[in-house]
């Protein structure tokens, strides 16, 4: 039908080649997507049909408009979503950074079924730009994609093991695509979706929906969603509050090392809640090793404690299982303990002043020692400090902007 109505544009021509010949005359210098799709639906096969396909996705690519964003329906305002998991990282032979280094998202998990899996990011490539423009952080590359409309085009360059490569890729939608794949049963998305109704973007907030997809999550054994379903259980959001319920999915938390878990224990420990016994020795020990991986709430607490936010027993053994003698492991500061640290610290190429600090436990954590868990260090906890309703076990929400990060 469509090849006659084409004959009747062009009635003084006799045959389909000539037909063919005059309408591809006409537009093959053009950028008519509609006249492109009527040459390629009368002539399939046709001379020029190969390149017709060619500069038909061209022009697909540029206006946004490709076979997938048609296809999809997202919310107005809906934002950008790629489906990475991400954490930042040097990138050296790209940037114009000192010595040719730029801070590149490594990509730590590509979400089976999203956009950039579509595209042919790997786990391990580090994504240094967009369209042309240096990316940063995680966060910064999050901001960028957020901003997108689903359904827009872009050129992705990474950093591989053999080189970089540029990789087409075509933006999702952080509502509609996480969506799909969240009832599709994937972990790591279905806790980005209780992200999404928590903090209302794209969704609207609906504490109910945010406790019943991040319960999904930490059932299939999620840290983050394990954690977040202990603070709804905890505050009551999207649930009713149970102290008992917070503390066991805390515990299944801080099981996986989840620090903000571990800060969580620490204050039902030094409150007596859950069914925990009242234990300013386990609170202290708990909030030392929350601090340790990182958790500023955990410091908050061992401040409001008057305590340091390491424990010293702990760096001790840390030092011992790394080769360097630090004495006794009695959590009491000696000439041996300081040689074993000015050890560790001179072959960690950080400042030697052999003391003791968090940056230490920190690093000693890095490495591999158990230097920020275990039990208190004799006289650690203050003398006559008392349990506190100040103590501090909020969430963290600053995770909840980052849909492609950490995410």
């Amino acid at each position: 039908m469509l090849a006659a109505a084409i004959l009747c544009v062009f009635p003084r021509l006799a045959g389909a080649d000539s037909v063919e010949s005059e309408l591809w005359n006409r537009i093959k210098d053009g950028n008519d997507v509609l006249l492109l799709e009527t040459y390629l639906t009368a002539f399939p096969n046709g001379e020029h049909a190969a390149t017709a396909r060619e500069l038909l996705a061209s022009l697909k690519r540029k206006s946004g408009t490709t076979a997938e964003s048609v296809k999809r329906s997202y919310l107005p305002g809906e934002t950008g979503w790629i489906g990475v998991n991400l954490r930042a990282i040097e990138a050296a032979g790209f940037g114009s950074g000192l010595g040719g280094f730029a801070i590149g998202s490594l990509i730590e998990k590509v979400i089976e079924g999203g956009p950039a899996a579509k595209a042919g990011l790997r786990s391990g490539d580090v994504v240094v730009a967009i369209d042309g423009k240096e990316t940063g952080k995680p966060r910064e590359l999050s901001e960028v994609l957020r901003a997108m409309l689903p359904g827009t085009p872009i050129k992705v360059r990474v950093v591989r093991a053999d080189g970089t490569a540029d990789l087409d890729l075509t933006v999702g939608g952080g509502f509609t695509d996480v969506s799909d794949l969240a009832e599709a049963g994937d972990a790591g998305v279905q806790w980005q979706l209780a992200l999404a109704y928590s903090s209302g973007r794209n969704t609207g907030k609906d504490p109910a929906k945010a406790f019943e997809w991040a319960r999904r999550s930490a059932d299939q054994g999620h840290a983050d969603a394990q954690n977040f379903v202990g603070y709804c259980y905890d505050k009551g959001e999207g649930v009713p509050a149970d102290a008992r319920e917070a503390a066991a999915w805390f515990r299944k938390a801080a099981a996986k090392d989840h620090a903000g878990a571990i800060n969580y224990l620490g204050t039902y420990y030094e409150l007596g809640r859950g069914g925990l016994p009242k234990d300013e020795g386990e609170a202290v020990a708990h909030y030392r090793r929350a601090a340790a991986a990182g958790n500023d709430f955990a410091i908050r607490n061992l401040e409001r404690l008057n305590l340091e936010p390491y424990d010293l027993a702990r760096i001790q053994s840390g030092l011992a299982a790394l080769g360097h003698d630090p004495g006794p492991i009695d959590g009491k500061m000696g000439s041996k303990t300081a040689d074993a640290i000015r050890a560790f610290q001179a072959g960690a190429l950080v400042p030697i002043d052999g003391l003791p600090s968090l940056a230490l436990a920190r690093m000693l954590e890095k490495a591999g020692a158990p230097a920020a868990g275990g039990a208190a260090p004799p006289g650690g906890a203050a003398e006559g400090a008392v349990a506190s309703r100040a103590a501090v076990g909020d969430f963290d929400f600053s995770d909840l902007d980052s849909f492609d990060s950490f995410d």
